[in-house]
């Protein structure tokens, strides 16, 4: 194996971290082969990797969460004819709407998924989801930023992470459909992150000899995208101080709520969420929970059925906030 001295350096770093078997088909490669699995392997953090195997496949480290510790989390609740209630309401709708008009608010959608599950081919979001006009999900999420963005007289950024097998036709799209009447320069795709697939015992795996098994990092990669992608430093150019974030697999989702939005500014949040309150105990949505002084999500999977079952005085749930993907992110929070 004769390596250039950079090359070298790569492979010296791989075989410190017993990662070595990465290159041991290098010498039956060709040049062009070579140079690629060199620029995918550069590209992987061999430190952030080794750390979340140690994590997720040996275990040391990660915390042993007493379920019986938990507590509901807190929420504002709808006003519900309490008046009291519907006055904090109006002041936080207020608070949002002068935040939209002072153009501080950007929509961001993760839609990095296929429609498979659907059985439709394609990005999910140009499924067709509306029942009578069949207007596709990213149709009916551009009318909505449209709408509020006319209503509040603001130009409202629109960030879409995209991925790997669905970059390409995902903007097509947008560019077939004249980007739903929005302006071009406001919609923004980047694709989301992607990490080395592993075994069970933590050793990087080859899709071939030359080529390293990727996989997409997900939702939880989603804010690493932002930032890496340089969507972060295009917020802070113009002015986006608040990401309203929402999964491409919501047609109901109201994009821009300046009730939301006014709640998260009014609290100086750096992350806020919406809950619904579950329609039965083992309805499979993660649970809003206080765990020290620690909020949390709990997986339906993951909380006790009979903590799940428990109920207040009143008869509703104990564990009633289930969580529904919708947040809002302060864009330094994110960095």
């Amino acid at each position: 194996m004769d390596l250039t001295n950079g090359i070298k350096i790569l492979v010296d770093r791989y075989q410190r971290s017993g990662q070595g078997h990465v290159f041991r088909f290098f010498d039956a490669l060709d040049v062009a082969q070579q140079r690629a699995l060199v620029e995918q392997a550069a590209s992987i953090d061999l430190e952030e990797l080794d750390g979340l195997v140690d994590l997720h496949l040996r275990g040391s480290g990660e915390e042993k969460v007493d379920y019986y510790q938990l507590e509901p989390a807190p929420y504002v609740g709808l006003p519900r004819d309490d008046a009291e209630a519907a006055k904090r309401w109006e002041s936080a709708i207020q608070i949002g709407e002068n935040t939209l008009r002072s153009g501080k608010v950007a929509a961001f959608t993760v839609a990095g998924g296929q429609g498979t599950r659907l059985g439709f081919e394609g990005p999910k979001g140009t499924f067709p989801a509306s029942p009578v006009q069949k207007k596709s999900l990213f149709a009916l999420f551009a009318a909505k930023i449209a709408r509020s963005a006319e209503r509040y007289q603001t130009r409202i950024p629109w960030f879409i992470m995209t991925s790997g097998i669905n970059h390409t036709e995902t903007v097509g799209f947008f560019e077939s459909n004249n980007f739903f009447g929005l302006d071009p320069a406001s919609v923004h795709f980047f694709s989301q992150g992607l990490m080395p697939a592993v075994d069970t015992g933590g050793k990087i795996i080859l899709a071939d000899k030359g080529t390293i098994a990727m996989s997409p990092d997900g939702h939880g990669g989603a804010l690493r995208a932002l930032v890496r992608s340089g969507a972060v430093d295009r917020m802070q150019r113009e002015g986006i101080e608040h990401l309203a974030y929402f999964q491409v697999d919501n047609p109901l989702v109201r994009c821009i709520d300046p009730a939301f939005i006014g709640f998260h500014v009014e609290a100086g949040s750096e992350l806020s969420s919406k809950m619904t309150p579950k329609a039965y105990a083992s309805e499979k949505v993660g649970h809003f929970c206080l765990y020290g002084d620690s909020l949390r999500v709990i997986e339906y999977s993951d909380l006790p059925s009979e903590l799940a079952e428990l109920t207040q005085p009143n008869g509703k749930l104990k564990f009633l906030a289930g969580s529904i993907a919708i947040h809002i992110f302060d864009r330094e929070f994110i960095r």
